[in-house]
């Protein structure tokens, strides 16, 4: 999906997140949410249509900071796998996939599911300049906080993901457009997977 074309028609997007072992690259996913939205253009509106949240037991060790932020232990994650099946078929005919951090969410998520990397991927912590908004970073906490949109939980795929579909239908102050549409029009990051 071109930046060009993203005011000309409806699409269906993944917003997806993940929680992993650590941030190296033999870490691995322990907890992927997918949510597939319908962005109607015309309207300015974005629709959730279907969600999967899935947990993953790992095959390398958990790193204790990795541990420490989204909570997850060894025992929660005992005998848990993640169903590619139902994952791919959210990713099926989808026009891209946005997530904050998208690198880092891309890199892990075409292991796990390879093929996934060749979707165009956005990312809402780039394509967005928040510091201009007035948000103290482009953390993800920081950012659903100057917006007040608050999660159960932190660092938990599931939580995050739903919170940032709701700050993609959210609307800038200054355009009164959502903040999907800025970052469709910002493009797609990079295609090189780490």
């Amino acid at each position: 999906m071109s930046a060009s074309n993203a005011h000309e028609a409806p699409y269906d997007l993944l917003v997806l997140d993940t929680e992993t072992t650590g941030l190296s690259n033999a870490d691995e996913i322990v907890e992927l949410a997918v949510l597939r939205v319908h962005f109607d253009s015309h309207r300015s509106t974005l629709v959730t249509v279907r969600e999967y949240h899935g947990f993953r037991e790992p095959t390398c060790p958990m790193n204790p900071v990795a541990a420490s932020v989204h909570g997850l232990s060894a025992r929660d994650l005992a005998g848990k796998d993640i169903d590619a099946s139902q994952v791919l078929r959210l990713f099926d005919g989808a026009h891209g996939v946005i997530a904050h951090n998208a690198s880092f969410d891309r890199r892990f998520v075409s292991r796990l599911l390879p093929g996934t990397e060749t979707l165009d991927w956005y990312c809402t912590q780039r394509s967005i300049n928040w510091t201009d908004r007035g948000v103290i970073s482009r953390r993800l906490d920081d950012v659903l906080d100057a917006h007040g949109i608050i999660r159960p939980r932190s660092h938990r795929a599931i939580d995050d993901v739903r919170a940032l579909a709701a700050l993609l239908a959210a609307r800038d102050a200054s355009t009164n457009q959502p903040y999907i549409r800025e970052v469709i029009d910002a493009g797609p990051v990079g295609s090189s997977v780490m």
